[in-house]
């Protein structure tokens, strides 16, 4: 088991202790470990390329780590340099030069801490993916017309958390609950922007709310829950689209658009649905009153679907069967509660909890405080596949 030192709370990570300290006047010992970790993992890659077996793909790999081995000796100078300004700190005698030394320390350390960062993003550089827009689907699941209304808070809360980022969003198709125009059985919300998806992919999971329904009169507490899925919008022409979908291997068929809408979605036949049949992929679109428009828009939705199943795929290939087991990085576990009695959220990956659910729900700054701690959290996980892949 590797053990991580933090300094900010209780974290959890499959295979990996991140415990509590207390940060000191020279903060390289409340960091070490995890710096440790970034070494290692940084260490097992320039391992890796040199253990290729094939000369010329030997050779690619070892160019391609070129900008890591650099950086990670860097580092180790700044380690070493960081090392004796420490020891300088702590046993000159006069108290002056001590606290010349300490400054010293606090510079080197800002130096280091900035290295130590350049050789994770080289370990771990951002995938194209995570600078695309975001599809956000929501279900409403267990808890009736309750979850329907939670459904449409959550959409609200999206809606404005894009809107903070200056990111457009646009609902592309929605049902309700009958009777109930705020209540949502699903619905997909599109989110333009660039890195909209690499902030928003941890929504994707189980929210849970636990709240008073206001049809209750009994003012008793329902637990209900909603489904999350966050999809990758990538723009038709993206080298990430390639041979994600051929159009031979759909067959669409078009039908009378259902439910509200006045008569005219009634006699015309704008509605599609398409079905994958390689996958059983199905989406179907109704929203607009052209064929024409709801056709592109269920194209656009299942060439998510379906760069976000290869996303999965690969995903899986690359992690051992232990780490595959691991229910954080299950979509269908419980991700997220949401208590309206104490007004909290709880972050159930991390776990953190905050008493801060009207700033939430209004996708305020604690929503981007969740999603930093979310992306720390994937990094560390990523990080500890790299080093217990390589057996180091």
């Amino acid at each position: 088991m590797l053990k991580l030192l933090r300094c900010t709370c209780w974290l959890r990570a499959p295979d990996v202790l991140l415990i509590r300290c207390s940060r000191s006047s020279s903060s390289l010992a409340a960091l070490s470990e995890e710096h440790r970790l970034i070494i290692r993992a940084a260490e097992a890659t320039l391992s890796a390329a040199k253990q290729e077996t094939n000369d010329i793909e030997r050779a690619k790999a070892i160019k391609a780590t070129e900008s890591l081995s650099d950086a990670l000796a860097r580092l180790h100078t700044q380690q070493s340099t960081l090392h004796s300004l420490i020891e300088m700190a702590r046993g000159d005698p006069d108290e002056t030069m001590r606290e010349l030394a300490e400054l010293d320390v606090q510079a080197e350390q800002a130096k280091m801490d900035s290295q130590i960062s350049r050789v994770k993003d080289l370990v771990l550089p951002r995938d194209e993916i995570d600078h695309s827009g975001a599809l956000v689907e929501v279900k409403a699941a267990v808890g009736g017309n309750e979850a329907g209304l939670f459904a449409g808070d959550l959409l609200r809360m999206y809606a404005r958390f894009g809107l903070r980022h200056q990111w457009p969003t646009t609902m592309v198709e929605s049902t309700t609950l009958q009777g109930l125009d705020e209540a949502y059985r699903e619905a997909i919300l599109e989110v333009r922007g660039q890195g909209a998806y690499g902030v928003l992919r941890n929504e994707a999971g189980v929210h849970r709310v636990q709240r008073v329904p206001s049809t209750d009169s009994a003012g008793r507490v329902h637990t209900s829950t909603v489904a999350v899925i966050v999809l990758p919008l990538v723009e038709e022409g993206s080298s990430s689209l390639d041979n994600i979908l051929d159009e031979k291997d759909v067959r669409m068929e078009v039908t009378r658009s259902r439910g509200a809408g006045g008569q005219h979605v009634n006699k015309t036949e704008s509605a599609v649905k398409l079905t994958h049949l390689p996958t059983g992929i199905t989406v179907s679109m109704q929203e607009d009153r052209s064929q024409h428009k709801n056709r592109s828009k269920a194209f656009r939705v299942l060439r998510a679907k379906l760069l976000d199943r290869q996303i999965l795929l690969d995903q899986e290939q690359r992690r051992s069967v232990r780490r595959g087991q691991v229910k954080s990085s299950d979509r269908s576990e419980k991700v997220r509660t949401y208590n309206f009695a104490q007004s909290r959220v709880t972050d159930h990956r991390i776990p953190l909890t905050l008493p801060a659910l009207d700033d939430i729900l209004e996708g305020g700054e604690m929503l981007d405080h969740l999603s930093a701690r979310l992306r720390e959290l994937d990094e560390l996980e990523k990080l500890a596949s790299i080093v217990e892949d390589a057996g180091a």
